[in-house]
C-alpha cells in the first residue's frame, strides 16, 4: 500500500501494525517500507475458534535515511488476508521502543483487554492495535487517554483499531482497549517510545577564578564548602591541575537527573524533557572566575544554560540571584554556586 512517510532527517519512526484470522498463527517473515525492512517488535496470538493474530513492527530514520514522500510498504510472508496500518510519528528517539505488551488471552465478551507491563514517562509516544473476532463489535473508550486513529472491518472476519497518544503522565501504567461485546477472541499489542530529546552529560565540571589576567582553573565542588580558597574539578580524579577534586555523586543535587560511574568516568546526566542540578556553595574566591564544562572528557547533548550566583559569604551567595554565565568569564565575591539546565 502506498504511505508518505514524510522527510528525512526528522527523527522519523514508522510504526506498522498487521492483523489476521484467516492466516492466524502465521507470523510474517516481515514488513518492508520502500524495500527497507522494518523490526518486529512483538505480536499477539489468541488461539480461540479460528484464532486472531495482531503483530507490531517499526522502522526508524536509521534505516530509512533518504527514503521520504509517498513510499511503498508490503508485507512479506502470510498466505490470506492481513490488515495493514502504517503510522508515522517525527522527532522520536533512534534508540528503539522503550516497551511492549500483549494480550491474547480472553475468548468471551464483553472484550476489554487490559496491560499492565510497561512503565513509561511524561512525553512518551504509546501506539497500540486491537483485534476482535466478531466483525460487528463497537470500540470503547482506551485508557489512558488515547486517540483513536483507525476503526475498520479488514478482510476477515474482524473488528480492528488502533490508537496512540504523547502522555501526559508517566508511571507503571495499566492499558485497556475495549473493542466490542461480541462473543469471540481479542488480541491486543501496545508498544513505547521515548522522544528524541537526547540527555545532556557532562564528565566534569570545572570553573577558575584569579586575582590577575592569568587564571587558574576551578572545578566547581558540590562538597561541603572548604574554609581555604580553591580550584576545584568534579567528575575526575587522576592528571587535573585543581587544587581540589570532589565527585559528583553527593555534590550535586537537582530535578530529574542522575549520576552514574566513578573515578575519571563519573558522568551527570540531566534527562528529557527538562532538568537543572546545583552544586553546594563553594569556597571559590574573589577575582575573575571561569566555568569549564567536559574538560577532562567529553559529554553529550547540549546544555541550555550555566548559571551562577556569587556573594561574599555562604548565606550571600546562596540568597543571590542566578545570573546567566556568559561563557567567558564572571566576578566572584568568594563564595560561589553553579546550577546547569537543560529545556
Amino acid at each position: 500500500m502506498p504511505f508518505d512517510i514524510g522527510s528525512a532527517d526528522t527523527n522519523r519512526v514508522v510504526i506498522v501494525f498487521v492483523g489476521t484470522e484467516l492466516d492466524s498463527g502465521v507470523s510474517l517473515s516481515g514488513i518492508t517500507v520502500d524495500g527497507k525492512n522494518c523490526t518486529k517488535i512483538t505480536e499477539a496470538y489468541n488461539p480461540d475458534g479460528n484464532g486472531n493474530q495482531t503483530e507490531a513492527w517499526y522502522i526508524d530514520e536509521d534505516v530509512l535515511t533518504t527514503s521520504n514522500g509517498s513510499v511503498t510498504v508490503a508485507i512479506v510472508g502470510g498466505s490470506s488476508d492481513w490488515s495493514l496500518s502504517p503510522q508515522l510519528y517525527t522527532g522520536v528517539d533512534q534508540s528503539g521502543p522503550i516497551g511492549s505488551a500483549i494480550n491474547d488471552t480472553e475468548t468471551v465478551g464483553p472484550k476489554i483487554t487490559t496491560l499492565t507491563s510497561i512503565t513509561v514517562s511524561a512525553n512518551d509516544l504509546v501506539a497500540s492495535v486491537a483485534a476482535n473476532g466478531t466483525a460487528s463489535s463497537p470500540f470503547g473508550t482506551p485508557t489512558p487517554p488515547l486517540v483513536r486513529d483507525l476503526v475498520t472491518n479488514p478482510p476477515a472476519s474482524t473488528s480492528w483499531g488502533t490508537t496512540s497518544a504523547i502522555l501526559s503522565a508517566g508511571g507503571s501504567l495499566t492499558f485497556t482497549d475495549d473493542i466490542g461485546t461480541g462473543p469471540l477472541r481479542a488480541s491486543f499489542c501496545v508498544v513505547a517510545f521515548t522522544p528524541n530529546c537526547p540527555s545532556s552529560s557532562s564528565s566534569s565540571s570545572s570553573s577558575s577564578v584569579s586575582s590577575s589576567s592569568s587564571s587558574s582553573s576551578i572545578s566547581v565542588s558540590s562538597s561541603s564548602s572548604s574554609t581555604t580558597p580553591g580550584t576545584v574539578v568534579y567528575g575526575h580524579d587522576t592528571g587535573t591541575e585543581e587544587d581540589f577534586v570532589e565527585d559528583i555523586s553527593g555534590n550535586w543535587t537537582g530535578n530529574n537527573i542522575s549520576i552514574s560511574g566513578s573515578g575519571d568516568n563519573e558522568t551527570l546526566t540531566l534527562h528529557c524533557p527538562s532538568a537543572c542540578a546545583t552544586n553546594l556553595t563553594w569556597y571559590l574566591g574573589s577575582g575573575s572566575a571561569q566555568i569549564i564544562i567536559d574538560k577532562y572528557q567529553t559529554g553529550q547533548g547540549t546544555l541550555t544554560s550555566i548559571e551562577y550566583k556569587t556573594g561574599t559569604t555562604k548565606v550571600a551567595a546562596e540568597a543571590a540571584s542566578w545570573q546567566i554565565y556568559n561563557g567567558t568569564n564572571f566576578n566572584s565575591l568568594g563564595w560561589v554556586v553553579v546550577r546547569l539546565c537543560r529545556e
